[in-house]
């Protein structure tokens, strides 16, 4: 909170078939994911980047 306005401190982005457009409306970044190699994007935690492998799948998962 900043002067009483709540304000976003971390950015998420998805590589995903939703659209740019979708993401953007629900305040998200948006990647194409034919374009990005994962490997480029692993082991990055000191830059502030955090790799989830299969994060949908975490999110998503249904209990048996």
């Amino acid at each position: 909170m900043e002067h009483g306005v709540e304000k976003p401190n971390v950015k998420v982005t998805l590589a995903t078939k939703i659209s740019p457009l979708d993401c953007a409306r629900l305040n998200l970044g948006y990647l194409d994911p034919a374009s990005i190699n994962p490997a480029e994007w692993q082991n990055r935690e000191d830059e502030g980047i955090l790799y989830v492998p299969r994060a949908g799948e975490k999110l998503y998962k249904v209990r048996s």
